[in-house]
């Protein structure tokens, strides 16, 4: 695994309790992995990352911190996480 695997397997594990934190991660996570998609007339939020940790982890944090269900898929290489908002 190459040095930045390491980082990003490491800050995966990472405990964060502030909300505000948390709020800022996933915020940043869907910013960088992440694209906006219309699909029936809903809003489809989608980011993709390398580690499943990471995955698993903003799975998590969306449905505590805003209360949303997401599903994540893999496809060959990469993790998706799907959130889809009603509108």
């Amino acid at each position: 695994m190459a040095m930045t695997g390491l980082v990003k397997d490491e800050l995966s594990r990472v405990t964060v309790l502030k909300p505000c934190c948390r709020k800022a991660e996933v915020s940043t996570l869907l910013r960088f992995a992440g694209g906006l998609h219309l699909a029936g007339g809903r809003i489809v939020v989608e980011a993709e990352l390398d580690t499943g940790a990471a995955a698993r982890r903003l799975r998590k944090d969306v449905s505590e911190v805003f209360g949303h269900a997401c599903g994540l898929t893999r496809s060959t290489c990469r993790l998706r996480l799907s959130l889809v908002m009603v509108t």
